[in-house]
């Protein structure tokens, strides 16, 4: 039985393959805050991958500023969920500064987040 850390391992490994995958679905996956790293690594130089779904992982501010270097780049995702995450207010704000540089996002989910929390 595959286990959610080697489910996302193959996903990380055949996105540095440079595979033409167009939807990336890691919601659920335990990444966490120290794994978020090694996810999005492989989606900086990615221009392929449209949809990100980063949903319930336990993501903080140090991961929305990962996830922010991403968008930064523009390079090409259209949608991205970061939904019933731990995003508070520092983490929203760096996503809020990468969309300032990327036209290419057109749909982002940040609910049940705690962006009202300092």
């Amino acid at each position: 039985m595959c286990s959610r850390h080697d489910a996302v391992q193959v996903v990380v490994d055949r996105l540095n393959t440079g595979e033409h995958i167009a939807n990336v679905n890691l919601s659920k996956s335990l990444i966490g805050k120290t794994g978020i790293a090694q996810v999005v690594k492989p989606l900086k130089d990615n221009t392929h991958v449209r949809h990100v779904n980063l949903a319930s992982n336990g993501l903080n501010e140090q991961g929305a500023t990962e996830v922010a270097q991403v968008l930064a780049l523009s390079n090409g995702m259209k949608s991205l969920c970061l939904d019933d995450n731990s995003i508070k207010a520092a983490g929203a704000d760096s996503i809020s500064r990468a969309l300032e540089v990327n036209s290419q996002l057109h749909t982002l989910h940040l609910s049940c987040n705690r962006i009202d929390d300092m």
